[in-house]
Formats: C-alpha cells, structure tokens, sequence
C-alpha cells in the first residue's frame, strides 16, 4: 500500500512538474474564475475554493484504497 502510495504520489508530481512548466509564461487576459458573473458569485466562489483544498495525498490515498479492494474483489471471484 505504501509502495502504491509512493509511486503515484511521484508520478503525480512529475505530471504536475510538467503542467507547471508548460503553463509559465502563458498567462491570459481572458481567463476569468469560473463563478464570475454567476447571479450567487460569492457562494460558488467559496464552494470552488473549498473544493481546491482536497490535498493530491488524499486523492491518491483513496485511489490506492479502491484500487485495492478492487483488485481483493478480482481475485476472489
């Protein structure tokens, strides 16, 4: 589990690395977060960014936990 955990963390990083470097420099005028201009902007404001606070380590936590009962339910059918 461990091992599971440590791998995707690093290949998350790397993906991350990856899209970091790929954006720099190509900041838009046009971009605009998602809630602007919505009629309850400030409540959607606040439900996007309290989505955003879900860590990478708590997503590959959980994926780790489905991919193994996944595959204790593969093996035991």
């Amino acid at each position: 589990m461990l091992f599971c955990l440590q791998s995707l963390l690093g290949e998350f990083n790397k993906e991350q690395e990856a899209f970091i470097k790929e954006k720099q420099g190509k900041v838009s005028d046009a971009a605009v977060p998602p809630w602007v201009g919505c009629p309850n902007e400030e409540s959607l404001k606040e439900e996007f960014l309290t989505l955003s606070t879900v860590s990478a380590v708590q997503f590959i936590h959980i994926f780790c936990l489905v991919t193994a009962a996944f595959l204790i339910h593969t093996r035991l059918h």
